[in-house]
């Protein structure tokens, strides 16, 4: 839970408020009564969802970190605010001056209000989630990809001081002299002295050649 408050940005508390407003206006000429205190009680409600949407949607986010399916955070999440905005707005209704037409009135009403709640908040949680873990995941991928390149480097890096280390400049000067006499001198062997000396060389700088002398 700690974890979660923490994550509270001033931002996301404003966002989410500025869209539980959005809705609440965009719902009154769609109300059987659209009065002002019906627009005062959904305006109450929405924050209240738009608040418990936000932990919610943060708890949810936590829960993923920690290898918890997205769907599962979102279905999980939004039960909860969904009961507990429907609870709450079946009691804000008596003290706005609504009556519950009915019987079972007040039950359709809270019934109306938990559809409405994963109706309108349902999406904005899915996107939200989906798009913070598939930026974990790329990141982890480009994460992956670094240290890949970075242990190449320091592997390349490793074989190249090896081979100098098992390269003796003395020894190879020599063999090039002889080398160069044998070229001098015409003699058959020059060829074959030469290849010998190329092949040598290209062994100590491979990873098999890597620790066997000149």
């Amino acid at each position: 839970m700690g974890a979660v408050l923490g994550s509270v940005t001033w931002r996301a508390l404003l966002l989410t408020q500025s869209l539980g407003l959005a809705i609440a206006l965009l719902r009154w000429p769609q109300a059987q009564y659209p009065t002002v205190a019906w627009l005062l009680m959904t305006v109450v409600s929405q924050a209240l969802a738009a608040l418990l949407v936000m932990l919610a949607t943060l708890a949810g986010d936590q829960a993923i970190r920690r290898g918890c399916p997205v769907w599962r955070a979102v279905v999980t999440g939004l039960f909860c605010v969904s009961a507990v905005v429907a609870l709450a707005t079946w009691g804000l209704r008596a003290p706005f001056g609504f009556v519950d037409p009915g019987p079972h009135g007040g039950v359709l009403y809270a019934l109306g209000k938990f559809l409405d709640v994963c109706a309108y908040w349902g999406m904005a949680m899915m996107v939200f989630l989906n798009g913070r873990s598939a930026a974990r995941m790329l990141a982890g991928v480009r994460t992956t990809e670094l240290e890949r390149v970075q242990v190449e480097r320091r592997l390349l890096a490793s074989r190249l001081a090896a081979a100098e280390a098992h390269i003796d400049p003395g020894v190879v000067l020599k063999q090039l002299a002889e080398i160069r006499d044998s070229f001098a001198a015409a003699r058959p062997a020059a060829d074959e002295q030469l290849e010998k000396l190329i092949a040598d060389l290209r062994r100590s700088v491979t990873p098999d050649g890597i620790g066997a002398g000149l």
